[in-house]
């Protein structure tokens, strides 16, 4: 392999590491949705079920829940202090 195609490779692994760096960091804006059927308020162990432990998501971590699936009752759920955190939503009318 000559000197210019080696150049070439390793230009393209350094895109290809940017690339991944960045859908990375888009991920943390595209929070993630479950339909899970959950109490009211949910408890740890539903959000632990419908999202995963706190301790593996990471702070700052935020999902959403549309309890059930049925459009009406709503959970905004955050990963704070390595616990969770939720507020309550209802559909807009």
């Amino acid at each position: 392999m000559d000197e210019n195609t080696e150049i070439l490779i390793n230009q393209v692994r350094g895109l290809h590491r940017e690339f991944e760096a960045f859908r990375r960091r888009l991920e943390i804006f595209r929070p993630l949705i479950s339909t899970a059927n959950v109490s009211s308020p949910p408890t740890a162990a539903e959000l632990d079920s419908a999202f995963g432990q706190p301790a593996a998501l990471g702070a700052g971590f935020v999902g959403y829940i549309d309890d059930n699936g049925a459009g009406a009752t709503y959970w905004h759920t955050a990963v704070v202090n390595g616990a969770w955190a939720y507020v309550q939503m209802a559909k807009a009318v």
